[in-house]
């Protein structure tokens, strides 16, 4: 198969028809060898109800679904190895960074063998609708993340990325939560895959306040956790 879009969803029921609408739209533009797989990640609302009549209707989305919530990380993971594509196309639910734009850069540059990864990055190139809360704590654990495992990639929380497949399978990854972004990242460094940041114009969707203290000294811990893991060979 030619490429496998995956998308995490937690409690969507608001945007994810639409979106998965979106996604079909935009990537049979350019390949209709494809596959769509979306993980309910224990949606409390309608969400898994909605993909279940969708896929039912659709040969090309696949649904996995299970509860309890288990968390960022375990959602990728169990769609990463649910995934056929040569090329794994990984979205958030919400399309924050919107797929028209980037699907045919995605392509172009993996097919080209110009990289072994792209992401689609809101610092990048354009000044995209980051509120100051969000910009100021990414860019303090951006240089953190360089000093504990001396990757670049500004927008390492970046939920919208392309990666060939055979790279992501030699990743291992093991986090269940937001720190799989962190060991995503570190993992590709140490593997010394070439890692492209493109631009991508960002709308902000307010999911909560980030708190420096109960957030920033968790993130902190996590890439800590990470790092320690690395070293010790547990992760």
């Amino acid at each position: 198969m030619d490429v496998s879009i995956v998308v995490p969803a937690y409690n969507e029921e608001l945007l994810i028809e639409k979106n998965y609408r979106e996604i079909k739209r935009e990537i049979e533009k350019i390949t209709k060898d494809y596959e769509i797989i979306i993980a309910n990640d224990g949606s409390k609302d309608s969400t898994e109800k909605i993909l279940k009549r969708l896929a039912s209707k659709d040969n090309k989305l696949k649904v996995i679904s299970y509860y309890p919530n288990r968390g960022m990380g375990y959602a990728q993971r169990q769609i990463y190895n649910a995934a056929q594509g040569n090329m794994i196309i990984h979205m958030d639910a919400d399309l924050s960074m919107k797929p028209s734009a980037v699907f045919p850069e995605f392509m172009r540059i993996l097919n080209n063998n110009e990289a072994d990864i792209v992401v689609a990055s809101k610092y990048v190139g354009t000044k995209g609708e980051v509120p100051f809360t969000r910009l100021l704590p990414s860019r303090i654990f951006y240089l953190i993340n360089l000093l504990l495992f001396g990757f670049k990639v500004k927008d390492y929380g970046s939920g919208f990325f392309a990666i060939k497949k055979d790279f992501l399978k030699r990743l291992n990854l093991k986090s269940d939560r937001f720190e799989i972004h962190v060991e995503f990242y570190a993992k590709l460094k140490r593997m010394n895959a070439r890692i492209l940041e493109i631009p991508a114009k960002y709308v902000h969707r307010e999911r909560g306040q980030f708190s420096v203290l109960r957030d920033g000294s968790k993130m902190l811990l996590n890439s800590l956790k990470i790092r320690f893991g690395m070293l010790t060979g547990k992760i």
